[in-house]
């Protein structure tokens, strides 16, 4: 287990690598959106996450749908999220973590735990914009899908 959260943080560190350091990302002129050239790594960085969680996380394939099958219901939540506000990293855990309703409750909360990290790197491009919000918790569930479906006996997102 120590192996997967070295594992998942080190997603995390490489994410947030990713967002200050690339020099190949455009210059964004101040009225611009200044989320948009990272929500492809966002989409990205919550399908590893989640697939981390679910390939290596998890050992049971019954345990692993049902997961599955609850990060497509969180995802529904992160979608929602917003609702005219721009929510805090610790409010996206909460929402999150609260869609986890059986099985192995300390791996969830380190998965939710990692979802908040990413958007908590992003955070500050935010700037107070619910727009800005959206399209990251957007790109956060889109990437939580993705990997579930995979795993999961959903057959579609909430869109």
């Amino acid at each position: 287990m120590k192996w997967f959260n070295i594992l998942l943080v080190l997603i995390c560190v490489a994410l947030i690598g990713c967002k200050s350091t690339v020099p190949t990302a455009p210059a964004v002129p101040a009225s611009a959106d200044p989320v948009a050239p990272y929500l492809g790594t966002i989409t990205t960085g919550a399908h590893i996450a989640t697939g981390v969680f679910l390939q290596f996380g998890v050992n049971d394939a019954a345990e692993r749908t049902l997961l599955a099958n609850q990060i497509y219901s969180a995802a529904s939540g992160v979608y929602s999220l917003t609702d005219g506000k721009v929510p805090t990293p610790e409010q996206v855990a909460e929402a999150v973590a609260s869609f986890h309703w059986t099985g192995n409750v300390g791996i969830y909360a380190q998965f939710s735990g990692t979802i908040a990290e990413i958007y908590s790197a992003y955070y500050p491009q935010i700037v107070g914009n619910p727009k800005y919000a959206i399209e990251v918790l957007s790109a956060l569930a889109q990437g939580c899908e993705q990997a579930a479906s995979a795993y999961s006996t959903v057959t579609q997102g909430p869109q």
